[in-house]
């Protein structure tokens, strides 16, 4: 009996959960390519941060955390996207903390 409501569950969210999804973005304004723009802009950020760990384990972690947003900011620009700076660095930062938050779950 549990099994089966689960399954209802977890179809209807299925069903349901892209339609929420497209319309809580359009309600934002969030357009398709916004959404791509980040998600490449948060993958680079997290590439960066392992950059900058592999790159200069000797170095602190304000030292890294600046190269990893300047890094970001001109990958930015070559592609196009504009950020501002406090934005760029929170994705710095973000991609930071789950990584951190990672090591400690393993």
């Amino acid at each position: 009996m549990t099994d089966e409501i689960l399954e209802l569950i977890l179809q209807v969210v299925v069903i349901i959960l892209p339609v929420l999804l497209t319309w809580i973005f359009a309600r934002f304004g969030i357009t398709k390519e916004e959404y791509q723009k980040w998600q490449w802009a948060t993958e680079r950020a997290f590439e960066f941060v392992q950059a900058a760990k592999d790159k200069f384990p000797e170095n602190s972690g304000v030292q890294k955390l600046a190269w990893a947003t300047e890094q970001l900011k001109n990958a930015l620009i070559k592609m196009g996207y504009h950020l501002t700076d406090e934005e760029t660095e929170a994705l710095v930062r973000a991609a930071y903390q789950a990584m951190k938050m990672e090591t400690i779950k393993n």
